[in-house]
């Protein structure tokens, strides 16, 4: 299973299209899977104006139309985003909550002797 399953499913079903309730119900059900925060403040707003449009008159559905295309714009820019990170997403997420990936300790090199100071020191060991 891919680690940005959510993202992808999510681009699908845009790019796909269909009927309104089949994208809301795919849509609300990656809202509902998804851990990500930020994606799932885009589904919701897209999602809103999506149901707002339902029963709209034609008045209000073309005006709706510009809100849904600007969020739908927004949230398959933010899906493209996470995609081409390389990060997996349990990192990308962890790393907005303020964890950061363990940073690798020096080593601390020690002077190897020479061959000359080992004689020396075997000879005083002697």
């Amino acid at each position: 299973m891919s680690s940005k399953k959510d993202y992808e499913t999510t681009l699908i079903t845009l790019t796909q299209g269909g009927k309104s309730d089949s994208i809301t119900k795919k849509l609300i059900k990656i809202q509902i899977q998804t851990e990500d925060a930020q994606l799932k403040e885009h589904l919701e707003t897209f999602l809103s104006i999506l149901k707002q449009m339902e029963g709209a008159p034609r008045s209000a559905i073309q005006q709706r139309s510009l809100a849904l295309k600007k969020a739908s714009s927004t949230l398959r820019a933010y899906c493209q985003e996470v995609l081409r990170n390389t990060k997996p997403q349990w990192q990308i997420l962890a790393e907005r909550h303020g964890w950061s990936p363990p940073v690798a300790k020096a080593v601390k090199r020690v002077k190897q002797p020479s061959p000359f100071e080992m004689g020396v020191v075997r000879e005083l060991v002697k």
